[in-house]
């Protein structure tokens, strides 16, 4: 998730990945966090959201390659207008009350006034619209979000296993209009090709085990103040490449 769509100079705020395997039967989303303070390749240390300001996506791939020794395939890239537009397209999105999004949702009818455990109990849903879902994924401070971006990564990572989750027990028709709506929202390198592989197995894909993750992982960074005043994110990248590695491909 990038501040433009077109062009490569933006940084990216939200960089999430998308693994599935086919052995496992299980697809993970990775939130990586943007103020990670990591090498990028070429250049000295740097806040992880900067290498996508300097290259694109294709730099961003590739620092993350570097760093954590992973094989990335594709990338698919949204800005705040196409994230809009993309949810606004297929009806918006409903989304049920957790524990994740409780604090967020506190103040729609319905749920206010309850404790969180009744809030939570996977009858409560609301219904949001692009710029709704948008404000959702975007928003990381005040009371309604715990952790800054911890808590908007958190946010981001339960609105796309949800979208997953309301796939579940389409018919392979009404998917294939789905996607084929969302993409032209999205800006891609996948081959047509892959594209029209993945279609195919989309009803497969959707049925899997799904799962979240966030690097850095618990107690693998520290908070750090740069030479030149940022603060950032001072991770362990050793030890954080043996867990994205555990949860990709354990």
């Amino acid at each position: 998730g990038a501040d433009t769509l077109d062009g490569n100079s933006a940084r990216s705020d939200t960089m999430i990945l998308m693994s599935v395997n086919t052995v496992k039967n299980r697809l993970v989303f990775t939130s990586f966090m943007r103020d990670s303070y990591i090498e990028l390749p070429g250049y000295n240390y740097n806040r992880l959201n900067a290498a996508h300001s300097k290259g694109g996506p294709a730099f961003l791939i590739e620092t993350l390659e570097y760093n954590f020794d992973i094989d990335i395939d594709y990338y698919a890239k949204v800005d705040f207008t196409s994230f809009k537009e993309a949810v606004d397209v297929i009806g918006g999105m409903t989304l049920t009350v957790n524990e994740v999004n409780y604090n967020y949702f506190y103040d729609f009818e319905g749920i206010e006034g309850l404790s969180e455990e009744q809030a939570c109990d996977g009858t409560h849903t609301v219904h949001l619209n692009g710029e709704e879902a948008l404000m959702y994924a975007r928003t990381r401070k005040g009371h309604k979000v715990d952790g800054g971006d911890f808590g908007r990564t958190l946010h981001q990572r339960d609105f796309l296993l949800q979208f997953v989750n309301s796939c579940k027990g389409a018919s392979l028709g009404e998917l294939h209009s789905l996607f084929k709506t969302l993409f032209p929202h999205i800006v891609t390198d996948m081959p047509q090709d892959k594209i029209q592989d993945c279609m195919m197995n989309i009803l497969t894909y959707v049925s899997y085990d799904t799962g979240e993750a966030r690097v850095p992982c618990a107690g693998s960074w520290e908070n750090y103040t740069t030479s030149g005043g940022a603060a950032v994110l001072n991770i362990n990248v050793p030890a954080n490449e043996k867990y994205v590695k555990a949860i990709i491909y354990g």
